[in-house]
């Protein structure tokens, strides 16, 4: 099963996005397997900590090792002393992940790193939930004034956001935009040309 958007329809040129939604489930990365120990020691310059009784597989554990490394390292310096929480999803909540600048918290719920669906390119739906948040984690708490910019640049490039969630608020595009950068720079280059550009060059210094 795919899942096609249609972009900039009946203008030119228009952009045909292609989700796979099948059973296509990648496989866990081998780069990080030693679990989440392993995890905090590697990450202790950025004071990273795993919170929450969904870290005990390894699998997941490699996940978000590898959704931090997806950022770049201009990006991935600005994050610091996050805890990332993986537990049950309360009553009534609807999102799979959420930020909490309050206390530097990216929360993921039960069910995020199980799901086929792969959201972006090659990358499972986790790591883009978790791109996601981290868009969140920049505008909301670690690079405040990027969100003005952000506007700007959506603005030129026509004001429409880039996903139909993305029109909830202006944090909301930017964290969806934000995710696509990271996982398909190429894709949101030429879907919205001003905002690749400024993630570009405030991000990685191009």
């Amino acid at each position: 099963m795919f899942r096609f958007s249609r972009f900039k329809a009946g203008a030119a040129p228009e952009t045909v996005l292609v989700e796979g939604l099948g059973d296509s489930t990648q496989p866990p990365p081998a780069n990080l397997t030693a679990g989440r120990e392993i995890f905090e020691m590697a990450w202790a310059s950025r004071n990273f900590k795993l919170s929450g009784p969904g870290w005990d597989t390894k699998e997941r554990v490699a996940w978000l090792h590898t959704a931090l490394w997806t950022n770049p390292v201009k990006a991935l310096l600005k994050f610091r002393d996050i805890t990332f929480f993986y537990g049950p999803k309360p009553a009534g909540v609807k999102e799979d992940g959420v930020w909490d600048p309050s206390t530097k918290t990216l929360t993921l719920y039960y069910g995020v790193f199980e799901p086929n669906a792969q959201r972006v390119g090659t990358f499972p739906y986790a790591v883009y939930v978790i791109q996601h948040e981290l868009g969140h984690a920049l505008e909301m708490t670690f690079d405040q004034s990027v969100l003005a910019e952000f506007g700007k640049a959506l603005t030129t490039d026509g004001g429409v956001p880039v996903s139909d969630y993305a029109r909830t608020n202006a944090h909301e595009s930017f964290a969806e935009a934000y995710a696509l950068w990271t996982l398909d720079p190429e894709e949101l280059r030429r879907l919205r040309p001003k905002v690749g550009e400024l993630f570009t060059s405030r991000y990685t210094g191009k």
